[in-house]
């Protein structure tokens, strides 16, 4: 460009200097050669002017791209960013429930630990509790075998208290008939109630001729039963009592445990009955019958009781 401006500004001079064309040639001149050199220029400058559009074009995609690329590289940078956070939240979260799942996995351990100790307590308290039944049920065994003994026995000795006390009131018959004697039976034991009048006078403690032939058929009556001990209980009223000038019984309970010794004398004398299996007591008035109110009452109450017991072994 700069090569065709000089050579036009070279043939202007020369054309002044001349002085040999009209100024309308020259303009003519000049117009051409500006054509020429505009189209020679555009022709020049056609493809360099494309070239620089293109190139333009070229940086303004490269701009938008850079641009794009900015943009994406912000967003990235910004996703990264968001996505280390969440990394790093998920990370602390994860290192929570490690935590949280080491020391559930350490209560386990624990608890499978007592667990363990109280599998073992309770496999010992059934071992024992296994012998203590098989403990229990030979007890229990025993005490059903010993029961069954016990309820054979007893039935024996009701049996034989059965039998002995038929016996005594077959011996007694006249005077049960008259309601002066009484016998009844306990389980394995039996009594025989006797009223006064049988064995003795009032306020005596001798026996009389009626009561030691009575006292004779109880012995004789006696004398076959085997297997029981005989307690000779005395007991009397609560009537005043008034001691002759000679002699007699202060009180009731002395009276009443003379005339048992008499008795169980005259029993062991003259019935022959074994001393180890009789003996002598005294409840004097402190057990009455019937209440000591009546006439009726008092001599219900002066009485000899024969409690006949299983003999111990």
């Amino acid at each position: 460009m700069k090569g065709i401006l000089g050579w036009l500004v070279l043939l202007s001079m020369s054309l002044a200097a001349a002085g040999c064309a009209s100024t309308a040639k020259i303009e003519s001149a000049v117009k051409e050669e500006k054509d020429r050199c505009e189209t020679y220029t555009s022709k020049l400058l056609g493809p360099v002017l494309g070239e620089v559009k293109s190139l333009k074009d070229a940086r303004s995609d490269l701009e938008a791209q850079v641009k794009s690329s900015q943009e994406r590289i912000q967003s990235l940078v910004q996703s990264n960013k968001a996505l280390s956070e969440s990394i790093q939240a998920k990370k602390g979260n994860r290192q929570r429930q490690v935590k949280e799942l080491v020391a559930e996995k350490d209560e386990l351990s624990r608890k499978l630990g007592e667990a363990q100790k109280t599998r073992i307590a309770l496999d010992r308290d059934r071992t024992n509790l296994r012998a203590k039944t098989l403990e229990l049920d030979d007890e229990l065994s025993k005490l059903r075998a010993a029961a069954s003994k016990s309820q054979e026995e007893r039935e024996a000795a009701s049996a034989r208290a059965r039998s002995a006390l038929e016996t005594v009131s077959a011996a007694l018959q006249a005077e049960t008939q008259e309601g002066l004697a009484s016998a009844r039976q306990r389980d394995g034991a039996f009594e025989l109630t006797l009223q006064e009048p049988l064995l003795f006078e009032p306020l005596h403690a001798k026996v009389t001729e009626q009561g030691a032939a009575l006292l004779d058929r109880l012995g004789s009556a006696l004398t076959g039963l085997a297997g029981f001990d005989i307690h000779v209980i005395g007991h009397s009223d609560n009537a005043p009592i008034q001691k002759g000038l000679l002699g007699g019984f202060a009180n009731h309970w002395d009276l009443a445990a003379a005339r048992a010794v008499a008795v169980t004398r005259y029993l062991h004398e003259k019935g022959g009955l074994s001393p180890r299996q009789i003996e002598a007591a005294s409840r004097g008035e402190f057990h009455p019958l019937e209440p000591n109110s009546t006439p009726e009452g008092r001599k219900a109450n002066r009485r000899m009781v024969f409690m006949f017991t299983p003999a111990a072994e």
